[in-house]
């Protein structure tokens, strides 16, 4: 008897829930496409680039260098390959990504790597525009840079000027080290917008080093602090803010 009476029981409760699950499931198609949207909405959104830029350091010609003070090493026209990747932050992962930028020469061959491991990601689907910090794990200085200075984990430790020593956050009591001495263990901070395709069609890219003791480091909960990047011009390659 009581075994019998402990199937009806359990026959009940199975009953119950087949009955009752139609609460929790979506009911119409309005309904399925919604809960489509919000699952997809949960997804980290990102941005992803491979582009050639060109510029000039901070002092030379496309940043209003002050007269009799530009020489060769800031009126220099700059070239760099740049590669990213930016994953905003999602429920159970941190945000993460790669930077690698390679200083080129005029004839294309690299000079200088610079690789950076991404920390922290906002994307602005509105705006189509990505904003990411960075922190430098390598400097290599390649053979192909024909300067001859000593160098310090890839970067050069005197005279040199190699990817703009007179660049931002240089001078002063700031706690970035000269862009001719390494980068490793800084910031990097930078902003990217989707305008376009190709790049050079509207795309935008922007960086900008900060040493360590830099009390100006960029803070994405604080948009003030992103004005003094300096834009780099894409002349090929793509980027694109993926927002779905």
């Amino acid at each position: 008897m009581k075994i019998r009476l402990s199937i009806i029981m359990l026959s009940l409760v199975f009953f119950w829930i087949g009955c009752d699950e139609e609460r929790f499931m979506p009911t119409t198609a309005d309904d399925l496409m919604e809960s489509f949207k919000t699952n997809e909405a949960t997804k980290a959104m990102h941005a992803t680039g491979d582009i050639q830029v060109t510029f000039y350091p901070m002092g030379g010609q496309n940043h209003g260098g002050m007269s009799g003070e530009k020489g060769p090493a800031v009126d220099e026209l700059k070239y760099a390959h740049v590669v990213f990747n930016a994953h905003e932050a999602a429920k159970k992962n941190p945000a993460k990504g790669k930077v690698s930028i390679d200083m080129m020469n005029e004839n294309g061959e690299i000079t200088r790597q610079f690789t950076a491991d991404v920390t922290d990601v906002l994307v602005e689907p509105e705006l189509m525009r990505a904003r990411f910090l960075a922190i430098v794990v390598s400097d290599i200085k390649t053979e192909s840079d024909d300067s001859d200075h000593g160098h310090t984990d890839g970067g050069h430790t005197d005279g040199g000027h190699d990817e703009g020593d007179h660049e931002e956050g240089d001078h002063g009591n700031s706690g970035t080290p000269k862009g001719n001495q390494s980068r490793v263990g800084q910031l990097l901070a930078v902003t990217v917008i989707d305008g376009g395709t190709p790049g050079k069609n509207g795309d935008e890219i922007a960086w900008k080093w900060f040493g360590v003791n830099n009390p100006n480091q960029p803070d994405l909960e604080n948009p003030a602090g992103w004005g003094s990047l300096e834009s780099r011009n894409i002349v090929e390659g793509n980027l694109t803010v993926h927002v779905k």
